[in-house]
């Protein structure tokens, strides 16, 4: 309820909140600042990345830390591409996105509820479709703010032996600013369509990585191994 009461008040105040390439509306705004307080997209990473522990850059991957939200158990600072590519981070980089990942399979639906309420609507749906089949597909819903002024993501394994299971034991929540560029904002090989094994023929052009998504990979599995209740950390 806290989400939604954000959001009906932000969307009172417009959604022109900085300039146009880091614009975020009050939607997105305010779920960010309910998952992740004092986090701000569109501003300096140095500001905000002090509230999580143990921060990490991990080259093409972004900034990562411990969870600052019951729900999540690591989150993920996510920078312009040339600046993800350094092999150090400039800690003073716009956040362009933030990843909240989440090893609580029980919350996965509560807050899919929670962000379709905020935003009036029933999700779109999109499939990030690795080519290599030791991958697995990953289904996305997602909701895109008007005006090009960001959007909000839930992404979670997709099991091909049936095609509307979700395995929820490992999820995501992403929040972005900006125009949603499909792959370049959820860091994989994005197809506008519900997940299928077709789609890892789909045609994309998104300058998604493969290396990206296998090293991306090693992360989730890697939190896949502990606990709900364990510590958060990193791997």
């Amino acid at each position: 309820m806290r989400l939604i009461a954000f959001a009906l008040l932000g969307a009172l105040a417009g959604c022109d909140r900085g300039v146009a390439e880091y614009r975020t509306h009050p939607v997105v705004s305010a779920t960010v600042a309910h998952f992740a307080p004092n986090v701000e997209l569109g501003g300096g990473i140095e500001r905000m990345s002090v509230y999580f522990a143990g921060r990490r850059w991990i080259p093409y991957l972004g900034a990562v830390t411990g969870g600052g939200h019951a729900r999540f158990t690591q989150m993920r600072f996510v920078v312009d591409d040339d600046a993800r590519a350094r092999a150090e981070i400039d800690w003073r980089a716009p956040l362009r996105a933030i990843e909240m990942v989440s090893t609580d399979a029980v919350n996965r639906e509560r807050t899919m509820s929670e962000v379709a309420i905020a935003f009036g609507t029933d999700p779109l749906e999109g499939c990030l479709a690795p080519a290599d089949t030791a991958l697995p597909l990953r289904a996305v819903q997602y909701w895109v703010a008007p005006d090009s002024a960001g959007g909000i993501a839930i992404v979670s394994d997709w099991m091909h032996q049936s095609a509307t299971r979700i395995d929820s034991r490992l999820w995501s929540l992403w929040a972005w600013s900006g125009a949603f560029r499909g792959g370049r904002t959820l860091l994989g090989r994005f197809v506008p369509a519900p997940c299928s094994e077709d789609q890892r023929r789909a045609p994309v052009d998104d300058g998604s990585s493969t290396p990206l998504v296998a090293l991306d990979r090693a992360f989730r599995e890697s939190l896949s191994r502990r606990t709900s209740s364990a510590a958060p950390g990193l791997p």
